[in-house]
């Protein structure tokens, strides 16, 4: 489900910020330049995870998804483009289907300490997550309210973030 939201909110911000042909009346392009880079975890690579450039300075939103490697591509309006010269806070979000528990799943049902458990799932973010999805990397890169990942687009250079979660 969150994966569809996101899907959702970058094709919405790809409509706000003109995808597609330039027809009368559509906002002006603004110059954008490659950029990407790779995502980690705990020292490993996050595979197909949601990156959101999100602007600090009115340029438009860059997004882009991870590899089996980790690494990511930006896009502003079109595949691979790169983003737009500015100052970004970056989200970073995966999350998966959890499967239903059932009586013999609980912690109790196999003499674990169930604090222990829920205290494990809370690492991996799935205090915020919905009721049938968890977080595969901490919930604070996934808003913009709480990410402290900031990177800065230059129209000279490589754009190359290493993003350790």
């Amino acid at each position: 489900m969150r994966f569809c939201l996101l899907s959702l909110l970058s094709v919405s911000l790809c409509t706000l910020i003109g995808c597609g042909s330039a027809g009368e009346g559509a906002a002006q392009r603004v110059p954008v330049f490659k950029a990407g880079g790779t995502v980690t975890f705990a020292g490993a690579p996050v595979t197909d995870a949601a990156v959101t450039f999100v602007p600090l300075d009115g340029q438009p939103a860059a997004v882009g998804r991870t590899d089996a490697n980790g690494k990511f591509t930006l896009m502003t309006y079109e595949y691979g483009d790169g983003a737009a010269v500015g100052s970004f806070t970056v989200l970073v979000s995966k999350s998966v289907s959890a499967a239903p528990v059932t009586d013999e799943e609980t912690p109790e049902a196999h003499g674990t300490d169930a604090s222990a458990t829920y205290t494990a799932g809370a690492a991996h973010g799935g205090g915020g997550a919905a009721a049938d999805e968890l977080s595969m990397v901490p919930e604070s890169y996934s808003s913009a309210d709480t990410s402290t990942l900031r990177e800065s687009v230059t129209a000279e250079g490589e754009n190359n973030f290493d993003l350790e979660l």
